[in-house]
């Protein structure tokens, strides 16, 4: 993503519409705009029966996760999900969830803001995962 772009964004005038468009620049610059619900769903409920609900998600299950994820993407949106992805969004997460670098992230965390960044509408979100 272009700094610039970024740098701009500061200059919206209302922070309701800054906060909405630095959210969606995160999403497409992690490329969560291409991931809907369908394909996130398998790959959610295969780390539960794994780990278990209330558990914590180390960074190579988090970057598996991911790399099955933008896998199923690409398979469905061909030439759309770039090589990046996983990494991006896998410092995204550790980022917002990990602030004493333990290397483990809460994996309802982790669901949520994948729910959150996912392409579907606001009402698919609350009723589908």
């Amino acid at each position: 993503m272009d700094l610039d772009t970024i740098e701009g964004l500061n200059e919206v005038q209302h922070a309701v519409y800054r906060t909405a468009f630095k959210l969606h620049s995160l999403q497409k610059l992690c490329q969560l705009n291409l991931v809907d619900l369908l394909l996130l769903s398998p790959v959610l409920q295969d780390l539960r029966r794994k780990l278990g609900d209330d558990c914590r998600v180390s960074v190579p299950d988090v970057v598996q996760s991911l790399q099955l994820l933008f896998q199923r993407t690409r398979e469905e949106k061909p030439g759309q999900v770039e090589t990046g992805a996983t990494d991006l969004t896998a410092t995204l997460l550790f980022s917002l969830f990990d602030k004493n670098q333990t290397g483990f992230i809460p994996l309802r965390s982790m669901a949520t803001a994948l729910v959150v960044f996912s392409r579907d509408k606001l009402s698919a979100k609350y009723t589908g995962a």
